[in-house]
């Protein structure tokens, strides 16, 4: 019931097209993807902090809230409005082969191999070896799911239906368009970096 009203919350708050997406938020458990609580969670409100889920229930998490991975580095499971968005609008179809980089520990990967079917294959790349190990765990229920750890600016993952890239970037890079089927789709996070800035 609690994912239920959450996928609601997220198809009503991010403008939702896809059915499809809407349903694997109702069906992907997240706190299977973000260890045991309590959890540091973030609400994308001005001052942005973490504040402590009063205790290990999962409620807290079916809200549209950030999930601390890694506090010390401000790591987190995106917020689920800005991430479902980017997803909706990879179009994503039973069958679709796509490319999540970024995948952290695989909460968004799982809910797009279950866009995808099993008839469909997601490969996940993320470059920070621990969540890679931790996504591959996670995961292991999805025999759709390859997940590599590595540089998705380097490591070509072969002809995507879609591509998700879940990091800020000044620019696409050639091996992602590369990587597209004709009338693929691809999202990322575009940033600019103050000139000088490393």
């Amino acid at each position: 019931m609690a994912r239920r009203r959450y996928a609601d919350l997220i198809r009503h708050t991010a403008g939702l097209r896809s059915d499809r997406l809407v349903r694997a938020l109702s069906e992907v458990p997240r706190e299977d993807y973000l260890g045991p609580g309590p959890w540091k969670i973030m609400r994308f409100t001005f001052p942005m902090k973490y504040e402590d889920t009063p205790d290990d229930d999962p409620i807290h998490l079916y809200e549209d809230v950030m999930v601390a991975l890694d506090a010390a580095r401000t790591l987190n499971n995106g917020l689920p409005s800005a991430l479902s968005r980017w997803i909706d609008a990879l179009d994503i179809q039973d069958g679709d082969q796509v490319v999540h980089a970024g995948c952290g520990t695989g909460y968004y990967t799982a809910v797009i191999a279950q866009m995808v079917g099993s008839s469909g294959r997601v490969t996940a790349v993320e470059f920070d070896s621990a969540l890679a190990s931790r996504a591959r765990s996670n995961l292991r229920g999805f025999p759709n799911v390859d997940v590599i750890a590595g540089d998705a600016t380097i490591y070509d993952p072969g002809l995507a239906d879609a591509i998700l890239i879940n990091a800020g970037a000044t620019h696409p890079m050639r091996l992602w368009l590369d990587a597209l089927k004709e009338g693929g789709r691809l999202v990322f996070h575009l940033v600019r970096w103050q000139e000088g800035s490393k």
